[in-house]
């Protein structure tokens, strides 16, 4: 499940400067937040194949984000002001956000029989929503 996201990651951010040529920063931030929010809701379902298709979705959202939010940096923000944090403020907040994940998958149980009772990995998958 969780390589699906990293195979989105990836595939998302080589195509994600093409998207940014074609429709520009900001519409590719919203479209694809749009796109990250149904693939979120996707990764929610109990269907195995649903779930994939979904984390999929969410990381080739992502992808496509985090280069649609650099290139927008570097258009809006001055450049003396780039080393004052905004050039890396995007990633720096995603691994916060990714180090906030890994913290709450501490809460999964350990023995499979508990593994398939709890809706935990729900939290887990659905934080991501609000954002």
């Amino acid at each position: 499940m969780s390589t699906a996201s990293i195979i989105g990651i990836s595939v998302g951010s080589v195509f994600g400067g093409d998207f940014v040529k074609a429709y520009g920063s900001r519409k590719t931030i919203i479209y694809f937040n749009v796109v990250g929010l149904v693939g979120s809701l996707l990764g929610l379902t109990l269907n195995f194949k649903t779930m994939v298709l979904g984390r999929f979705s969410f990381g080739y959202a992502g992808g496509v984000i985090m280069c649609a939010t650099s290139k927008m940096l570097e258009e809006t923000i001055p450049v003396r002001l780039l080393d004052k944090g905004f050039g890396t403020s995007t990633n720096i907040l995603m691994q916060l956000f990714n180090f906030t994940l890994l913290l709450m998958a501490i809460g999964m149980p350990e023995d499979r029989s508990s593994l398939e009772k709890t809706m935990w990995w729900r939290c887990i998958y659905g934080v991501q929503i609000p954002f």
